[in-house]
């Protein structure tokens, strides 16, 4: 999910390139370590050379982790996801949209065609 925000609006061989670095800069993206990040963390990203220093793109992953986290409580993402009724893609793009970050769009599109969510 955050390899595709970010890769949107840059040539995704460059996020690809550095993608082992947002791994160690991310802490390996674990959930709740991401979900509670502190400022001194965030700006500590914001000057990371090895990875892709976007303020905006670099939240969305303290912000898409606390959605997960929320989505715990509803049996996990993959639960949520999964018993998605597929008649209603409509709402789950809304879901994405609202609750997470950079979610709508052309990233839930993707979602689709790789076969995390289908219709």
């Amino acid at each position: 999910m955050t390899e595709w925000i970010f890769q949107a609006g840059f040539n995704w061989k460059v996020i690809e390139a550095k993608w082992e670095s947002f791994e160690t800069a991310f802490d390996g993206f674990y959930v709740g370590r991401c979900a509670f990040m502190v400022e001194e963390k965030f700006d500590a990203l914001i000057g990371n050379k090895k990875i892709v220093r976007n303020g905006a793109k670099i939240s969305t992953v303290r912000e898409n982790a606390a959605f997960l986290m929320q989505l715990r409580e509803q049996g996990g993402a993959g639960h949520v996801f999964g018993s998605w009724p597929s008649h209603d893609y409509s709402s789950l793009i809304g879901l994405l949209k609202t609750d997470g970050a950079r979610l709508g769009g052309a990233t839930a599109g993707l979602w689709a065609e790789m076969g995390l969510y289908s219709q």
